[in-house]
């Protein structure tokens, strides 16, 4: 039987950053049948070249090259040099799951349907599913219930004109929609998440511009299709006005004064709280006067950051001393309650341009029980690397002898420190090739060649962050694999975090990986994935964007015990707050304490059929996730620490 040709159009418009995950998510796509068309919409940035290596990789890749004319020209234009007989519109930020083709062709063609829709999840500054209504005519007429990414023959596209170039600034999917309705064709969701909506705060937000816009374009839409006119044309106006203004005028005379008091009340409590918060020490725990003298039956491992020191990207990109510690020491409460700054006591604001405060750092850490540190690695494509030189020093100190290794953090360099996440630079590329390996090796090979170096069976354990950002990750594994024995060292054994796309379904092995390994959240359940976010009531500050979590439910029901069939080493975290570096563009806070943070850890000690147990971690401060003492706990998740080994049965 003959396969259908499928047409995957995506506009691009300075997609630099994005373009890549989103054309790998469609290369990877188990309906091979497919023709890939890139419009590049006059882009000021980087995306043609990126767009260019990818055509080199993949043949099926297209490029039409236009002035900059908008989404809607652009859409048109690809499926206008589209080939295949069924026209899939993606944007150039968005993903797929790696079976979402195959899944829509197979409803159009079980159901007759004329338009085949994927159900929807974000990602990106928010993580939960995109709950929409049925795609009926009568639901479509309160709102738009699909997404621009769905599944429909050209030869309906060439009927209706295609997309209404008059909605040129939005909603032209939902007009282009309505054609269908009005034709009284049928129009199916699947059940099933295939679709990833990317989330970003600021970009998916209205004014009163857009709102009028909006209204001025559904009153087209009223005139365009009788249906949508019949089916409820006062609601649909209602609906708008009430998600994009408030009536002014009832809030005065109705709520105005209550309001008021309410906030005044809420002000006086948080500025209470923020003259306080650093004066509070009934939390504070003192250092141990009694270290850990157990053995290391459980060997527990910290992820260690290396970034507290001055580097010539940081200071080009963001100015001259830039480090962590700037993120850290500007923060601020956000609400009642909210422990922020996060302010070092004992190390202090360190730097790690030299091994002097590592000394410290290992003598703490033998303290509390901890048995070594994971040191993140930024290594790039072509061998370009970014923050070694604190590990380059450890191997060199004579004196350090305490277990390390290596977390190659694998992703694309970004401004991640920051607010705004752009760097209008070329960044740096995870993204590996075979050329890569022998560099890889060659750089790795002094650390893992080192007597204090944490090895699984004498294998010598790395553990890489990104497992589905990159396609060519297994035959890398691979590679290093090989070569690392033909230079007289054993195997190494790879551990693969889980990745934040369908964690539940991860499998190593299908990487040529040994096991999983959790990091902070990125677990096989995540808490984020299955319970709510907690009321933003309580925020004072209108501007930020928090979403914050609970986690006592989640760590008093155990809800981090799960059964795999694959080796996984558990991790903990001391807690989560990343509003130091993303307070106005999507911060996400998981509220913990030491108390929670030991029965978690004690939990794990007890269940975990690995001997190596991972902390998130030793010193991510800009992130809230920190061993090391502070100023208002002291050294309590340290002494948690150790009280749990210590309780351990």
């Amino acid at each position: 039987m003959k396969i259908e040709k499928i047409s995957v159009v995506i506009p691009v418009y300075n997609s630099e950053k994005f373009i890549a995950e989103t054309l790998d998510s469609v290369i990877s796509q188990t309906y091979q049948n497919l023709e890939i068309i890139c419009i590049n919409d006059g882009s000021q940035d980087e995306s043609i070249l990126v767009l260019k290596r990818y055509v080199k990789k993949d043949n099926r890749i297209k490029i039409i090259d236009q002035k900059n004319s908008g989404v809607v020209s652009a859409r048109n234009t690809g499926i206008s040099a589209a080939n295949g007989k069924y026209i899939l519109p993606l944007d150039s930020d968005d993903i797929l799951s790696n079976n979402a083709i195959e899944k829509l062709h197979s409803l159009i063609k079980k159901n007759r349907c004329a338009v085949a829709a994927p159900s929807v999840r974000y990602f990106g500054d928010r993580n939960n599913k995109f709950i929409l209504p049925k795609p009926t005519a009568k639901n479509m007429a309160l709102r738009n219930c699909i997404v621009n990414c769905a599944l429909f023959e050209k030869k309906y596209w060439e009927k209706y004109g295609g997309y209404d170039s008059r909605f040129n600034k939005g909603l032209e999917d939902y007009d282009f929609w309505w054609n269908f309705l009005q034709d009284r064709k049928k129009i199916i969701r699947t059940k099933e998440v295939l679709f990833y909506y990317r989330y970003r705060y600021g970009l998916n937000s209205r004014n009163q511009q857009t709102a009028n816009y909006h209204q001025h374009m559904i009153d087209i839409m009223l005139s365009k299709y009788p249906l949508m006119k019949k089916l409820n044309k006062p609601k649909i106006k209602s609906y708008l006005m009430q998600k994009i203004q408030h009536p002014i005028n009832t809030i005065k005379t109705i709520t105005f004064k209550p309001f008021r008091v309410a906030r005044l009340l809420r002000w006086r409590k948080y500025g209470n709280f923020v003259l306080n918060n650093q004066l509070d020490k009934s939390k504070f725990v003192e250092i141990t006067s009694s270290p850990y003298m157990g053995d290391y039956k459980k060997k527990l491992i910290a992820y260690y950051l290396p970034q507290y020191y001055q580097i010539p990207q940081n200071d080009k990109w963001f100015g001259a001393g830039f480090t962590e510690w700037y993120n850290t020491s500007k923060a601020v409460p956000q609400f009642d309650g909210h422990w922020q700054p996060h302010i070092p006591i004992d190390v202090g604001y360190y730097n790690l341009e030299s091994t002097r405060v590592m000394h410290r750092q290992i003598e703490l850490a033998k303290m509390y029980g901890i048995y070594g540190f994971c040191f993140y690695y930024y290594w790039f494509s072509g061998g370009e690397k970014i923050m070694e030189k604190p590990i380059d020093n450890w191997i060199k100190d004579k004196n350090i002898n305490f277990p390390f290794m290596l977390f190659w953090a694998n992703e694309d360099w970004t401004n991640t420190w920051g607010e705004e996440a752009d760097l209008g630079t070329k960044t740096y590329s995870a993204k590996t090739n075979p050329e890569d390996v022998k560099k890889f090796v060659k750089d790795i090979m002094p650390f893992i060649k080192k007597p204090n170096y944490i090895t699984i069976d004498g294998r010598p354990h790395i553990i890489i962050y990104q497992a589905l950002k990159d396609p060519y990750l297994p035959e890398f594994i691979k590679g290093i694999s090989d070569l690392i024995q033909i230079k007289g060292v054993k195997k190494p054994y790879i551990s693969l975090v889980f990745p934040d796309h369908k964690p539940d379904k991860f499998d190593p092995r299908k990487f040529n990986a040994d096991a999983a390994v959790e990091f902070g959240v990125h677990m096989k359940i995540r808490p984020d994935y299955i319970q709510k976010p907690i009321s933003k009531n309580k925020i004072v500050n209108h501007l930020a964007r928090i979403t914050e979590y609970d986690m006592k439910e989640f760590i008093d029901n155990d809800k981090f015990i799960y059964k795999t069939d694959f080796m996984v080493h558990k991790g903990v975290m001391t807690s989560f707050d990343n509003t130091a570096r993303k307070v106005y563009s999507g911060a996400h806070l998981f509220r913990l304490t030491p108390y929670l943070y030991k029965k978690w850890l004690k939990s794990i000690l007890q269940k975990s059929k690995s001997e190596y147990i991972f902390l998130s971690a030793w010193n991510e401060w800009a992130e809230g996730m920190h061993l090391e003492p502070d100023h208002k706990y002291g050294y309590a998740y340290l002494q948690a620490t150790k009280e749990a080994l210590e309780n351990m049965k």
